[in-house]
């Protein structure tokens, strides 16, 4: 319900002077409502608690990786040589995910708060993938009589 209410067109609408960091957390609101709009959904289409916990995770970490080479580029733009367009942030962000790194190195101290998200985000992301594998594949594999 708290995530529902308009809160920035209501303190636009009457004026209320808010500092940058306000307006950013404000703002963050609506990521947080589309973030329970796909969970809903994904409910809606999956049928097994486990694969509904796993499509939930694989968008998350999408999603994360997507919003996050949105920030970068938004930090970086104009800071950082090694960052040219929005496809080296995307490249970037889906390179720190996977930890597998790339040539673009965050210059900014939010950037390089930024990169250890996305690494931690991606580092829970891919044992929980490797445990959903396992576990689908011994629940529909015949078992061997002995």
């Amino acid at each position: 319900m708290l995530v529902s209410i308009p809160y920035y067109n209501i303190i636009n609408l009457f004026d209320i002077p808010v500092s940058p960091i306000q307006s950013v957390l404000l703002r963050a609101i609506v990521f947080i409502r589309g973030g329970y709009g796909l969970v809903v959904m994904i409910n809606w289409f999956t049928k097994s608690k486990a694969t509904n916990l796993m499509i939930t995770y694989l968008v998350m970490l999408v999603a994360m990786a997507y919003f996050g080479s949105l920030v970068f580029y938004g930090l970086e733009k104009g800071v950082n040589p090694s960052l040219h367009t929005f496809g080296d942030a995307i490249w970037w962000a889906s390179m720190d995910v996977t930890t597998v790194g790339c040539a673009i190195e965050p210059v900014t101290t939010s950037g390089r708060i930024l990169a250890v998200i996305l690494a931690v985000m991606g580092m829970s992301m891919f044992p929980i993938l490797t445990v959903y594998v396992t576990n689908y594949f011994q629940n529909h594999m015949p078992a061997k009589k002995e």
